[in-house]
């Protein structure tokens, strides 16, 4: 019953917000299923599988005009990230307090996989058609993504071992930045509430890691299904 009563209480402070400023819209996202994919700037570190990932995300759009918007809001995303195999082995997460301690001394060929949490904030261009018929179709780019790194868990597997839900945030940075491009439609259901879906793809230029234990640009990024409602 309280999720219904919360439910209601957002619809109600949106519409309320944008009575007091028309060209102010807000809503809320998700993206239920994103394939998120990590990878590196060096051969003997190299991409070997993906996480399933999602989101939600609380959206605002100003419109200067019927047709273009600045977007942004803040969400979380979760188990983003993916399995890398690192080659020479090592002490890939040396900030971190690992479990056995043996995994400070990785063997070579040994598969790491991340499942990172981010506080995120994007900013888009939104631009958009008019309507037809109920439909518009729009496009938010660029689109620049910040996230703040606030969870990090990581797998470590071999032919000999394999130990899993290890704390790796210690080594991980504080900070992601993604670029990356939304695009769908957006169908009128009432005169001031739309529904939104398509796709969002986005792609890390910064290091997530803190290159202690391994000199490295790792990056991170997700492609998935992306749906909402405007108010």
């Amino acid at each position: 019953m309280k999720k219904y009563v919360y439910l209601l209480l957002l619809i109600f402070i949106c519409t309320s917000a944008q009575a007091q400023y028309r060209n102010l819209r807000l809503g809320v996202s998700v993206e239920p299923l994103s394939v998120s994919f990590m990878d590196s700037n060096t051969p003997i570190i190299t991409s070997d599988g993906n996480n399933f990932s999602s989101s939600a995300f609380i959206k605002a759009e100003y419109y200067f005009s019927p047709f273009f918007s600045l977007a942004s809001g803040v969400g979380m995303t979760i188990n983003q990230g993916g399995k890398l195999v690192y080659k020479e082995g090592g002490d890939v997460w040396k900030d971190s307090e690992l479990i056995p301690t043996s995994l400070h001394n990785l063997p070579q060929d040994v598969e790491l996989r991340s499942s990172i949490q981010y506080l995120e904030i994007p900013v888009a261009l939104k631009m958009r058609t008019d309507e037809i018929g109920k439909f518009r179709i729009f496009f938010e780019v660029p689109r620049i993504t910040i996230g703040v790194t606030t969870r990090a868990r990581g797998t470590a597997e071999s032919p000999d071992f394999k130990e899993e839900n290890q704390n790796i945030y210690p080594s991980m940075s504080w900070m992601n930045l993604s670029y990356g491009v939304m695009g769908g439609v957006e169908y009128s259901l009432t005169e001031d509430i739309s529904a939104i879906i398509g796709l969002n793809w986005k792609q890390g230029f910064v290091d997530i890691t803190d290159d202690s234990g391994v000199d490295a640009r790792i990056t991170s990024g997700t492609f998935g299904l992306h749906a909402g409602i405007l108010f």
